[in-house]
This record gives C-alpha cells, sequence and structure tokens, in this order.
C-alpha cells in the first residue's frame, strides 16, 4: 500500500494523497494527475482504468480493521457473559433431601437428589460416625452460598438440646458449628425445627420451645465461630405479639436482596473487564486513523 505523507495545508492534493489523486474543483469529474485519465467522481470509476490493485489494498486495510474490530466486541461480549456465569444464582442448584430416621439406626440421612432424573445418592449418614459427630433426628436443612449444607439436628448435642452440623457437599463429612446445649456457645436451645441463611452469610435457626415460658425463640448464628445470640424471644411482649410455638423460617434470597460482598466484586471485575477493553479498542481505533 502507497506510504502516505501527511499535509496539513491541503489533505486532497493530488500530489500529496494517492487516495485522493484528481482535482475536485471540476464538479463531478476529475483527473487523475499519474495517468492523466478522467474520473467520475459520481460513479468512483476511472475511465479506462484496469489496474485496480491500489483500490484493492485500501479495500483490504479497512477490512482488516474491520475483522479487529469485530474480534475485539467478541471477545468483550464473552468477557461480560463469563462474569455473569460466575454470579449466584446462574450456575444450577444443589437439591438436598434431609430424612430424620434414615441411616445407620436411623439417627437420619443426607439425601443428594439429581433434579432431572430424580436419582438419589447418600451424601451424609448421620448414623456414620466415620462421616463425623453423630446426629440423632437432623430436621431442617439450608445451602451456603460456598456450597456447603447446614443441617439442624433437634435430639444431638449436648443434653440433647440440638446442634448445628455443618455438611461438606462432596465427602458428606459432618462438622459441629454450634452446640445448642454448650452455653459457651450463647443462649441455649431445646428443640430446634428450622434454619435459613441471610444475606450477609449469618445463619438463623428457629426453635418452638426455648424463649420466655418455652413460647419460641430465633437465634442469629455465626457461620465461622457457631456464636449465638438472641435475635427474637416470642415469648417477651416487648418484642411485639407473642408466639405459642414458632417452627419455621425463612429469609429472601440473596440473588433478589442486597448483592454480597462477592457479587458486588464479581460485578466489579466485569466492569474493568470491559473497561480496559473499550480503552483498548480506542486505542487501536486512534492508531489506524493516525
Amino acid at each position: 500500500m502507497p506510504i502516505m505523507t501527511a499535509n496539513t495545508t491541503n489533505r486532497h492534493d493530488n500530489s500529496v494523497c494517492p487516495y485522493f489523486p484528481y482535482d475536485r474543483s471540476g464538479g463531478g469529474r476529475g483527473r487523475n494527475s499519474r495517468s492523466g485519465q478522467e474520473r467520475d467522481v459520481r460513479t468512483e470509476r476511472w475511465k479506462g482504468d484496469t489496474d485496480t490493485s491500489e483500490r484493492s489494498d485500501t479495500m483490504s486495510y479497512h477490512t482488516r480493521g474491520g475483522h479487529g474490530r469485530l474480534f475485539t466486541i467478541v471477545i468483550l461480549l464473552a468477557m461480560v457473559l463469563g462474569a455473569w456465569l460466575s454470579l449466584p444464582g446462574a450456575v444450577e442448584a444443589d437439591t438436598v433431601v434431609i430424612d430424620p430416621s434414615a441411616g445407620t439406626v436411623n439417627r437420619g440421612a443426607l439425601f443428594r437428589v439429581d433434579p432431572t432424573t430424580g436419582t438419589r445418592t447418600l451424601l451424609s449418614d448421620f448414623g456414620n460416625a466415620g462421616q463425623g459427630p453423630l446426629g440423632d433426628e437432623p430436621v431442617g436443612v439450608a445451602l451456603e452460598a460456598g456450597g456447603a449444607i447446614l443441617v439442624i439436628d433437634r435430639g444431638a448435642g449436648t443434653g440433647t438440646l440440638g446442634a448445628l452440623f455443618r455438611v461438606d457437599p462432596t465427602t458428606g463429612t459432618r462438622t459441629l458449628l454450634s452446640d445448642f446445649g454448650n452455653a459457651g456457645q450463647g443462649p441455649l436451645g431445646n428443640d430446634l425445627f428450622g434454619v435459613a441463611l441471610e444475606a450477609g452469610g449469618a445463619i438463623l435457626v428457629i426453635d418452638p420451645s426455648a424463649g420466655t415460658v418455652n413460647r419460641g425463640a430465633l437465634f442469629r448464628v455465626d457461620p465461622t465461630t457457631g456464636t449465638r445470640t438472641l435475635l427474637s424471644d416470642f415469648g417477651n411482649a416487648g418484642q411485639g405479639p407473642l408466639g405459642t410455638s414458632p417452627f419455621g423460617v425463612a429469609v429472601s434470597s440473596p440473588a433478589t436482596g442486597i448483592p454480597t460482598l462477592s457479587e458486588w466484586a464479581q460485578v466489579g471485575m466485569a466492569a474493568l473487564l470491559v473497561g480496559g477493553g473499550l480503552l483498548a479498542l480506542r486505542k487501536s481505533q486512534r492508531r489506524r486513523s493516525g
């Protein structure tokens, strides 16, 4: 391709710019300064010109530029899609079921169910000491954002006052997160029944027989230490209408509430990738136009 030389006085000077080698002052016609051929500006054709290599080179240059821009756009879209797929809720959810009377000597079992075929696998046998502390009557289950499974057991723990287990989603190994019969970890439980997760990761446990005069209590459990605090005592009229035997607890999904820190980090990373790609695209366009 011919080398273009900058000209600050007249960018369309025939002697400088080979892509405009004609006199524009003549209306619809011009003359090729090199070959003397007449050119019809309206049809963009040289009379008698059979050499199209120069124009082909020019078209090839712009075509390559267009392909480069298209490739960059495709890469950006792929990065955004990848970031979106990494957000919670974009992947297929795990399906687990707790049975309080299954497993070895009827101590309970945690099953995983294939959401497509319905096929079951035994993930954790609460009567098998090889998988961790034994259970007695696991009745509630919840899934943490990282994939771990929380199970509440109404008959386990010190004095059979209840226990909160964390189960490894791959091996089924259990760890005791909070012993509701251990006062060193917070207010005692009595008959645990339900478990749920808050958007920030804290764990909520409902007990229908705890609290003032056994009217029920809602506990908040630290997901790292297992320390408990009494969030709402259903026997305390100062906190609202009295309860009798609250069994269930639910929290709005984190995916529809305020994004967690990890979600904000993923969104921020996606924004940085897109911004960096757009900046690179702009620089590339400036180099071509220069």
